[in-house]
């Protein structure tokens, strides 16, 4: 054997399935391989092309991509791309790229089939990867760490979900005003919509019925076609729980059509259904927090939240995902807090809301958050007669979260402190003086609260809170040009040659701060588009998308700040999960050296493209004030 067929094969020895392999086998193997070198961009796989062709990284790293634009993986050394094409019909799904200069090692089509026909262990385990990697990791998590009753959000198919009852659908030319009778009748809060054919054409909810019909004034003789959301995501009967909530997740959707082999749709599952095969210490606590008695049992459910992050983690939930559903938790804690108080001290005497600021507004909470929060309340408030009960009902709040792990602002941003317990007129003008008079403190604030969000209470004072808010700073290029400049001040941690600068200070030396100077830099650049185009989300992701919608923010722009959000927020996650595993306090300080090659590599790569867009909003925005 030539040395390099030998590096070959002691490459393929240390990595599975090739690993279990027996020796003369695995040296056969090594003999029909061939080596492919790609230079940095190259595109190795194209979407629709026909791959004849099994890869494993050697060296170097490849990224794929979904229908050729969707971020799914990057992949590294001893890592494998082709092969899901070569067990189904030979037609390439995404996209492959080198991300650097990369070798391959290479098996042709007829090669690797002999070898998934004649080695049982090697078939089941790219079986495995192409169609359970994501429901094994999980399942395993949850048999080495959670009871029984927690498997089942991953083991359960959504087709066994919720209540068994005839699917209630309607034509797409049926008046609203029948289809909202139709929806009582049958009591349910989703109505199917089918074209001519009887083919499934939308979905029309409650919500619809308020957003699109009641609150535009639409008449109710209008075809339901209209206002249905149409193309509606759906679901195989055989997908497991937990696809379908990452899926409503990433959609923001609260409703998914189940359908069969043929497509035609069987059931419709919500949120509440996936919630409901939960209990105990169960992965999703919003169900426990929500019957909690009081806040001491709010406080149990919540101890739960660690767990629920490490198992999404190491199960290869997005990022995106990870924060909206830790967010959820925080919410309902939040929501649950207040509704005990009310509960306590009686119900509210005039209309308020409960707002959340940072990182729960965002909903891209991590393991590390402490309580950022105030009271919005209606403008019939009276201080003498009313000041008593809100400042206990803030109190009860602000101590409840404290006890159920949302340490106390140190900045004082909490609904106990009688500054952030306001009218609207008084949160109003209080913004309004932020973006008039745009001094230091002015714009930390504004960085703050102007990513706000209502989790209890009434939504509409926030709605009109936020309307006024955005009509005032839209357009006001001095605010505009200060938040930029704001956005700037982040220190993004490169030096000459992509060298990473490193935290100084004795307590985190040698360290990176993956929030302070990868994700808030995202988050303030987020910030700056959407104040300048308009865009009530909050969401950073959101926020990206609707700047390019806007055309404020090119396409390829827009999706180079969600990947380098997502990268950077993918490797906090890790650093943080494996705190938890260990019993340690979760924090946002990363060793260099605790990351992988590819982590380093790639986080300069983030790092980068921040650096970038922040010179873009700063010839963009701010040209006028900067020195």
């Amino acid at each position: 054997m030539d040395v390099e067929l030998l590096e070959v094969h002691d490459f393929l020895a240390q990595h599975r399935p090739f690993d279990a392999l027996p020796g003369e086998r695995l040296r056969a193997l090594a003999r029909v391989l061939r080596l492919r070198y790609e230079r940095k961009g190259a595109l190795i796989l194209d979407v629709g092309a026909r791959n004849d062709t099994f890869f494993m990284v050697r060296s170097g790293a490849v990224e794929v991509r979904e229908g050729g634009t969707d971020l799914t993986s990057r992949l590294v050394e001893g890592e494998y791309f082709g092969y899901r094409s070569l067990l189904r019909d030979g037609v390439t799904r995404n996209s492959v790229r080198a991300l650097e200069d990369t070798l391959l090692i290479c098996l042709d089509a007829a090669a690797f089939r002999r070898l998934i026909d004649e080695e049982p262990m090697v078939a089941r385990y790219f079986a495995m990867a192409e169609a359970d990697r994501l429901r094994a990791a999980m399942e395993s998590f949850h048999r080495h760490h959670l009871g029984h009753d927690e498997t089942r959000l991953v083991t359960a198919r959504v087709g066994d979900l919720g209540p068994r009852r005839e699917v209630v659908a309607c034509d797409g030319a049926s008046p609203v005003a029948e289809v909202a009778r139709r929806m009582a009748a049958a009591d349910v809060s989703t109505m199917l919509v089918t074209d001519a054919d009887g083919a499934l054409a939308g979905i029309f909810t409650d919500k619809d019925l308020r957003r699109r019909v009641v609150g535009t004034g639409l008449a109710l003789d209008r075809p339901v076609a209209e206002v249905m959301t149409p193309h509606p995501v759906t679901m195989a009967a055989e997908a497991t729980a937990l696809e379908a909530l990452l899926a409503m997740t990433k959609r923001n959707i609260h409703h998914i059509p189940v359908v069969d082999a043929d497509g035609d749709a069987v059931a419709v599952i919500s949120a509440n259904d996936l919630l409901s095969q939960l209990s105990g210490q169960a992965l999703y606590v919003t169900a426990r927090i929500e019957k909690a008695e009081d806040p001491a049992a709010v406080a149990e459910a919540a101890r739960a939240t660690g767990a629920s992050l490490l198992a999404l983690v190491e199960a290869g939930a997005p990022p995106q995902a990870v924060g909206h559903f830790v967010s959820s938790i925080g919410e309902a804690v939040h929501r649950r807090l207040a509704q005990l108080a009310e509960a306590e001290l009686g119900p509210p005497p005039v209309p308020y809301a409960l707002l959340v600021f940072g990182s729960l507004a965002r909903e891209d909470q991590s393991a590390r958050s402490d309580q950022d929060n105030g009271l919005l309340i209606d403008d019939a408030y009276d201080a003498r007669a009313h000041g008593g009960y809100f400042e206990a009902l803030g109190r009860r709040i602000c101590d409840g979260l404290d006890a159920a792990g949302y340490p106390y602002c140190k900045g004082g941003i909490m609904a106990s402190n009688p500054d952030w317990r306001l009218p609207l007129s008084g949160w109003q003008r209080t913004f309004a003086r932020w973006i008039t008079e745009p001094e230091p403190k002015s714009i930390m604030n504004a960085t703050i609260f102007f990513d706000h969000r209502a989790v209890h209470g009434e939504v509409a004072l926030m709605a009109r809170l936020r309307d006024h808010v955005l009509g005032l700073a839209h357009g006001d290029t001095i605010f505009l040009a200060h938040m930029t400049q704001d956005a700037l001040r982040a220190s993004v941690p490169l030096g000459f040659f992509r060298k990473l600068v490193l935290i100084k200070d004795k307590e985190h030396k040698d360290s990176l701060n993956l929030k302070r100077q990868g994700i808030m830099p995202i988050t303030d650049i987020a910030r700056v588009y959407a104040l300048a185009g308009g865009s009530p989300t909050v969401n950073t992701r959101e926020r990206l998308a609707a700047a390019v919608s806007a055309g404020l923010l090119a396409a390829s722009d827009g999706a180079d700040l969600t990947d380098a959000w997502d990268f950077v927020a993918g490797v906090r996650l890790k650093h943080q999960a494996a705190q938890v595993r260990a019993g340690e306090t979760a924090d946002n300080f990363v060793s260099p050296g605790a990351l992988s090659r590819f982590e380093r590599d790639h986080l300069r790569d983030a790092f980068a493209l921040i650096r970038q867009a922040q010179n873009a909003i700063g010839f963009k925005f701010a040209r006028g004030i900067m020195s």
